[in-house]
């Protein structure tokens, strides 16, 4: 992967990555997120990812984007909203490429989810 520069295409992820790994908790046998058992299922989860803490990338912590982690935020509103998240998948160049080609692609932001690349109304060069 190293034979390529982080911003040759979007996903920037080289140098030092040994491992992916996934984490999830089944809430499939819960009526709401916010039982007593999902909410520890929850606790749980988070301090597992504080345990990993010291052995993961960080500045900000990367995160491969098809592992979706709505913990690091959700919403793409704003610049600063989206770049909370967007640039943990992303990294700040690559993100900021993204959002100028989802402008020109998709301007009614069809295709979206909560994390999502976002549209803006404002120029980019402007935010």
């Amino acid at each position: 992967m190293n034979e390529y520069s982080e911003t040759a295409i979007p996903y920037p992820h080289r140098a030092g990555v040994l491992f992916q790994f996934f984490k999830m908790v089944d809430f499939s046998d819960q009526p709401s997120y916010t039982t007593p058992t999902s909410l520890a299922r929850r606790d749980w989860l988070q301090s597992f990812e504080a345990f990993l803490e010291p052995y993961v990338s960080s500045n900000p912590r990367e995160v491969y984007f098809n592992y979706k982690d709505l913990d690091l935020g959700v919403g793409n509103d704003s610049y600063e909203e989206a770049s909370v998240w967007g640039e943990r998948y992303w990294k700040s160049d690559n993100f900021q490429m993204l959002i100028r080609i989802k402008a020109r692609v998709d301007p009614d932001n069809f295709f979206r989810h909560p994390q999502s690349i976002p549209v803006f109304s404002t120029p980019l060069s402007d935010i």
